[in-house]
């Protein structure tokens, strides 16, 4: 979204969090104090955008059991929709 680059693909996927779960868990993954992750998330397109230009979007929010049950469902429309589109049988896992 921030290089935009939508008409060069065929959907696009937001992974959704609030500001402040961005926050915790840039922290806690990169050691970074919240100022630093502040000014890089002020460069990103905002979440209103994200989610404005988002055909689908994952709300990871909750825990793995809901994160793994929207991914293995998009992962199923994706797999039917690239068979749609290019003719062939892809396995759903």
């Amino acid at each position: 979204i921030e290089k935009l680059a939508q008409d060069k693909v065929d959907r696009v996927l937001v992974i959704d969090a609030t500001e402040e779960q961005q926050i915790f868990r840039a922290r806690k993954r990169d050691h970074t104090d919240k100022d630093t992750i502040m000014r890089v998330m002020q460069a990103q397109a905002t979440r209103a955008r994200r989610l404005a230009d988002a055909d689908d979007i994952i709300h990871n929010d909750g825990d793995m059991t809901s994160l793994q049950r929207q991914v293995f469902k998009l992962h199923a429309i994706y797999n039917k929709m690239s068979a749609n589109k290019y003719g062939v049988n892809t396995p759903v896992n």
